[in-house]
């Protein structure tokens, strides 16, 4: 037997003397088992056929362009350019990148080459040898008492061998957490984007219900001096003015507080852009009236729609990495091997220091194996498994959270549905009430207190549908958002 066969065997033998782990070296095995605990995730038990229906078509990736609305499509641009959460979501895709690059390079051999020179001063006690026999043609490296030149020009090769894929586990964790921060990434993407459109028609909302409120302020003005005439002549009483007066301050009380409102989202737009308010001259916009709203919900939702949210697959891909870690730290048991070859020229003359002569070769290998480390890899592995059970956790949370959701934006969308249809049969009838009472009015049959009363039932229902209006493009906006925005 040769003693590469014994080397072999040697390190076969040592291999089997640890606990076996083969069951879990596989990466693609994600279930966690412990302490006869199954922390399997069922996906059909999240799926509820009888919510989510079959759907036909289901917006693109530029789901707000279906507004048709340049304003909108303008700012959202300038989000995507500027704004510093998505472009901070961008560096860590390029961070996570070079992790795995780095990751990748150890896998394959270290190559150096250098050059080095040293003068040196050899001791009088450093060889037993007659000093007359070092002369000439001998060894005078180590002559003593002389001072000698050494050059050299060292190349080194060191390799680690991988017969236990211990660096492929790991090269392979940081791909699959690329994959996490690029999902991680688009999420923040529709996040912003889902902010920066309801931010938007909230703006649009909120302006439209201050002109609403202006011209009821405007009419509550009216009837003001109007009851002050008539509290002149002696036809009502001093507490009737004061109640319109007191009617008039609530007014303007809420239409300073819209007026905040509409700064509010003001500023919430000009930061979503990357810009300071105050470089924002003029945010343009359309009229609700002018939008196109698109019927989402018209042909149903479909389950599967949900798994395409980025944070689901992000989640998905953290879940991958937590997996194969453990197999890597399971790995750890097994021993190292390493190859390392150094091949040069050195010479105490630089004349022929590149020559045949001056040429050394070495060829090492070596293995190690712990044997005892005070329950550190033990540790590592415990650490392992838990990072991995907290990511299937989490993985099962973000799912529950997307089907919540979802449930929620619907139930918003269909009660914003109904209340639209009731409104505008109420502004009808009161558009019909209206036409007749001012026909009343120039007829002289009613006094102008009851047209202004009902023109301001009118306006209210204007303004309680534009508001209704605005909660339904959102519910709109957020339930693009809730289904991860046509990602694919």
């Amino acid at each position: 037997m040769n003693k590469n066969t014994a080397c072999f065997i040697f390190f076969i033998l040592m291999a089997s003397s640890f606990p076996s782990y083969s069951k879990d070296l596989n990466p693609s095995n994600y279930q966690q088992t412990k302490s006869k605990k199954n922390y399997s995730f069922e996906w059909n038990q999240l799926k509820n056929e009888n919510t989510f229906q079959t759907i036909s078509s289901f917006p693109t990736q530029d789901w707000w362009k279906q507004f048709n609305d340049p304003y909108l499509n303008e700012y959202i641009e300038k989000a995507i350019t500027n704004n510093t959460d998505y472009l901070i979501a961008k560096t860590r895709i390029d961070q996570a990148k070079y992790k795995a690059r780095r990751s990748l390079a150890q896998e394959f051999p270290v190559v150096e080459i250098g050059g080095d020179f040293t003068r040196q001063r050899n001791s009088e006690n450093l060889t037993s040898f007659p000093i007359s026999e070092l002369q000439g043609g001998g060894p005078r490296i180590f002559a003593p008492g002389q001072t000698v030149n050494i050059y050299n020009t060292p190349l080194s090769v060191n390799y680690e061998l991988d017969p236990f894929f211990k660096k492929r586990l790991n090269t392979k964790s940081k791909q699959s957490l690329t994959q996490s921060a690029e999902w991680q990434a688009r999420s923040v993407f529709n996040t912003l984007i889902a902010e920066v459109a309801s931010s938007y028609f909230n703006l649009i909302s909120t302006e439209e219900q201050i002109n609403h409120l202006k011209q009821i302020t405007e009419l509550d003005e009216d009837n003001i001096k109007l009851y002050e005439v008539l509290y002149s002549a002696g036809l009502i009483a001093q507490d009737e003015v004061n109640e319109a007066k007191k009617l008039l301050e609530q007014n303007q009380e809420q239409l300073n507080s819209l007026k905040n409102t509409k700064e509010f989202f003001y500023n919430n737009l000009a930061f979503l852009m990357g810009e300071a308010p105050a470089e924002v001259n003029e945010i343009k916009h359309l009229k609700l009236a002018e939008l196109k709203t698109p019927e989402v919900l018209s042909t149903g939702l479909a389950s599967e729609l949900l798994f395409r949210r980025p944070d689901i697959v992000a989640a998905e891909y953290d879940l991958k990495s937590a997996g194969i870690n453990v197999s890597a730290a399971r790995r750890a048991y097994f021993p190292s091997f390493n190859l390392a070859m150094q091949a040069g020229f050195s010479s105490i003359n630089l004349g022929n220091l590149v020559s045949p002569e001056s040429l050394l070769v070495a060829l090492t290998a070596s293995t190690v194996q712990t044997i005892f480390s005070a329950g550190q890899r033990r540790a590592d592995l415990n650490i392992a498994k838990a990072q991995k059970e907290e990511a299937l956790h989490y993985y099962q949370k973000t799912i529950l959270q997307s089907f919540k959701e979802v449930e929620n934006v619907l139930a918003s969308y269909k009660e914003s549905l109904k209340n639209n249809e009731v409104l505008n049969k109420q502004l009808n009838l009161q558009l019909d009430n209206l036409k007749l009472f001012q026909a009343k009015y120039d007829q002289g049959l009613i006094p102008y207190q009851d047209l202004i009363m009902h023109k301001k039932k009118f306006i209210n229902l204007q303004k309680s549908l534009n508001e209704n209006q605005a909660s339904l493009l959102i519910n709109q906006i957020s339930l693009y958002k809730a289904l991860g925005s046509g990602q694919v």
